[in-house]
């Protein structure tokens, strides 16, 4: 499946960037390398700041799909 949507990691700034291009709905959730929640985001077009570890997960959530990434 694809889905119209970019991730993008500032490690100077500590942020991530996510956007999404069409009217596709979902929440974005940032995890530490503990699993800890570090951000959270009710919709898709967002930026998120994280802590300066080495390692998060993205998870994003829409209605019947999601979509998982790592940053190291």
């Amino acid at each position: 499946m694809r889905l119209p949507i970019e991730v993008m990691y500032d490690s100077d700034g500590a942020v991530v960037e996510i956007s999404c291009a069409s009217d596709l709905e979902g929440e974005v959730y940032i995890y530490d390398a503990a699993g800890v929640e570090e951000a959270y985001s009710p919709c898709l077009n967002t930026v998120l700041s994280v802590s300066d570890s080495q390692y998060h997960t993205i998870l994003i959530e829409g209605d019947g799909w999601e979509a998982t990434g790592v940053i190291e």
